[in-house]
């Protein structure tokens, strides 16, 4: 896919792409649904260190991932 496809977008070309395959079949609602849930266990937070510098971080929550967000520094 490689761009930025709306949930409708995706539910809509499934079907095309696999005409044959019942399994290939979801709506937007539940793709919508999906990410909300995604989204709701992740938690965030904002570091602000020295000189304008700033970092960001999500925690997830059942794994305990946890990818760090540089931030660029804010000009005063």
């Amino acid at each position: 896919m490689g761009q930025a496809w709306t949930p409708a977008q995706i539910a809509r070309c499934l079907p095309m792409d696999f005409p044959d395959d019942k399994t290939m079949r979801i709506s937007h609602e539940a793709i919508y649904q999906a990410l909300f849930f995604r989204a709701a266990t992740l938690e965030g937070d904002l570091i602000a260190g020295l000189c304008s510098s700033a970092i960001g971080t999500l925690v997830e929550r059942t794994t305990r991932f946890t990818p760090r967000l540089d931030l660029p520094r804010l000009r005063t």
